[in-house]
């Protein structure tokens, strides 16, 4: 990532898990955000945030969803970059 530009990360789960949670290390493994969201909350599945990196740096990016019933899950990660 580059120091100074805006990030945008969206996370979207699977609807029918209990936990979502999301956890960004810079390149020295410090945790820069963390965002977690239950089923029933109002965003639900859908975890959201902007970054703008205070280095440019490798960040390393952690998203986790907790289901009981669902071995296999599936997911999406955007990481969407400012332009002018």
């Amino acid at each position: 990532m580059t120091q100074g530009v805006g990030y945008q990360f969206i996370f979207i789960g699977d609807p029918t898990s209990r936990l979502y949670e999301v956890r960004m290390y810079d390149y020295a493994e410090k945790q820069v955000v963390y965002k977690k969201n239950m089923w029933g909350d109002v965003d639900g599945n859908i975890i959201s945030f902007n970054y703008i990196p205070q280095a440019s740096e490798y960040h390393m990016i952690k998203p986790v969803q907790v289901n009981k019933n669902k071995k296999k899950m599936c997911g999406y990660v955007l990481l969407l970059k400012k332009t002018s």
